[in-house]
């Protein structure tokens, strides 16, 4: 078990344990190893020890593929030909393992691989509206919606946020001014919606954006960095679709989550090619002064570099 939504991975592989606790009566028959520390020769021992008093045991290690070097791999991988039938082995990653090394390919081959990707759009919410029924609450798909929007596809980030908005509500049905008042919208989150706004002309909207990101906390060179980031994503994905690429080959081809494409892609109507051009070098012009010191900036006194960001916000949304 691998992917990206560590969050799913972590679900799945408790309602394994659960369940084999259940039917297996305890615990007993049940070994979690950690990948990152763990010996070959305490993987092979675990899965060739005999149940006690059972059909089955079951062998979990954890973060194998993704914490020991290849030649490691390799030596598990040439000693799991043969995994005794009463043995059930799982492996499950919270890194990104490497598909190339012989043990992923050999698990691929022998076994099932399952591979957990973020939900988005229309799956998002439905998993936004389940989650919330299962912790004792309601949502509309309107307000789920809304709240996907504020904090992403961190189903992490989500189950904790649902989990205030369902005690804040206590019963009726959390509405999006519930999220408004409890969530903190993620910092990626805020800067496509300050693009947005700048792509729309909604200026004041923007420098307010600006601030509410300021006022949570976010560094402001971190904040600046990320809407160079942006508009660089906004002026290569416009490039890429003026050459007749589609959604899918544009994801594969910046190697970028499709979450990120798609809100990207419904900003880069909002800007014409000569727009675009304007903004980055006004963005490059600012992070030069800033590098050369010709914009001032310390930690007590960012007055003058937020100045530069915010003329950048009111004439590129001019």
């Amino acid at each position: 078990m691998h992917g990206e939504d560590t969050y799913s991975i972590s679900e799945k592989i408790s309602t394994w344990k659960d369940e084999f606790i259940k039917r297996y009566d305890g615990d007993t028959n049940l070994t979690e190893l950690d990948g990152d520390e763990v010996a070959v020769s305490e993987i092979i021992d675990a899965i060739s020890v005999l149940p006690f008093l059972s059909d089955k045991r079951l062998v979990i290690v954890k973060d194998f593929l993704s914490g020991q070097k290849a030649e490691i791999q390799k030596d598990l991988a040439d000693r799991l030909k043969d995994v005794p039938d009463t043995t059930v082995l799982v492996f499950y990653e919270m890194k990104k393992p490497d598909k190339r090394l012989s043990l992923f390919k050999h698990l691929s081959k022998t076994g099932k691989t399952y591979e957990f990707v973020p939900p988005q759009g229309a799956a998002l919410n439905q998993w936004i509206i389940d989650k919330t029924s299962k912790k004792g609450g309601t949502i509309g798909i309107m307000a789920a919606s809304y709240l996907a929007q504020h904090v992403g596809n961190d189903l992490w980030k989500l189950t904790s946020e649902i989990g205030k908005l369902v005690s804040y509500t206590a019963g009726r049905e959390i509405k999006s001014s519930d999220i408004d008042l409890l969530t903190r919208s993620s910092a990626e989150t805020n800067i496509f919606k300050l693009t947005d706004q700048i792509g729309n002309k909604r200026s004041h909207e923007a420098i307010k954006t600006l601030h509410s990101l300021l006022d949570s906390g976010d560094d402001l060179l971190h904040i600046f960095s990320m809407i160079v980031r942006q508009f660089r994503l906004i002026i290569q994905i416009k490039d890429l679709l003026r050459k007749g690429f589609q959604k899918q080959q544009i994801i594969d081809r910046l190697k970028l989550h499709p979450f990120v494409v798609t809100n990207t892609l419904n900003q880069v109507k909002n800007f014409e090619h000569e727009k675009l051009k304007d903004i980055y070098e006004q963005l490059l012009e600012i992070d030069t002064k800033f590098k050369t010191g010709k914009i001032h900036s310390s930690s007590n006194n960012q007055r003058h570099y937020l100045l530069q960001i915010e003329k950048l916000i009111v004439e590129a949304g001019s």
